[in-house]
């Protein structure tokens, strides 16, 4: 909850507007000669994973940087709409993304449709 101050100097409480907003999993495989979608896997829970190969090396954050740069251009959308929520570190990562956005391309490109559903 956002607050602000009125003439009178009380608080008063209003709320932002969020855009909705879909969770991402997605396994990175870096140093590759592009950015490109490889296909989906599941995890050891069911759910989908987006498979990606990154050009950037896992270095001082330069392939986490990439995969947000990679995102942001393929959705349409600025970076700062692209969050990466899990696995800084970690070759499995979690990202959350504008759901218009994600829909979108997924009508547009067979690439980023996940197994099991429709276009």
């Amino acid at each position: 909850m956002n607050f602000f101050f009125n003439s009178r100097g009380s608080a008063a409480h209003y709320a932002v507007a969020e855009k909705p907003t879909r969770q991402l999993h997605v396994k990175v495989t870096p140093n590759a000669p592009r950015s490109e979608p490889v296909g989906w896997m599941a995890d050891e829970r069911g759910r989908a994973v987006l498979l990606l190969k990154l050009k950037a090396a896992p270095v001082d954050g330069k392939a986490n940087a990439e995969l947000v740069r990679f995102l942001a251009d393929s959705l349409g959308c600025p970076r700062a709409d692209v969050a990466l929520l899990r696995g800084q570190t970690s070759r499995l990562k979690s990202l959350s993304v504008p759901l218009e956005k994600w829909e979108a391309l997924q009508r547009s490109d067979a690439r980023w449709v996940e197994p099991g559903e429709k276009r």
